[in-house]
């Protein structure tokens, strides 16, 4: 389905996948760019947190996280999105 979907896709939309990096080298959108919101290890801190604690804990964990570098994690975001394009994130 991804294909049949993005094959559509106008040229100037820049796709953004936020996952892991793990998970993007596992699958992602042909053409998408990989910015994440966690790194591996993150990511699977959160998951072990989500199974033994649950979605409250592991969200509260996750954002903190990201509350640390969320200026940062900006920049990187802007600077994938070519210009003129219109980004899907």
């Amino acid at each position: 389905m991804p294909e049949t979907l993005f094959s559509e896709v106008s040229p100037a939309v820049c796709i953004i996948d936020v996952r892991s990096p793990g998970e993007f080298t596992e699958d992602h959108i042909p053409g998408a760019r990989n910015v994440p919101l966690l790194d591996d290890e993150e990511r699977k801190v959160t998951g072990t947190l989500y199974r033994v604690e649950g979605n409250e804990s592991a969200t509260r964990w996750a954002l903190g996280r990201l509350n640390q570098r969320l200026q940062a994690f900006r920049k990187q975001l802007i600077s994938q999105i070519p210009e003129n394009s219109e980004p899907i994130i």
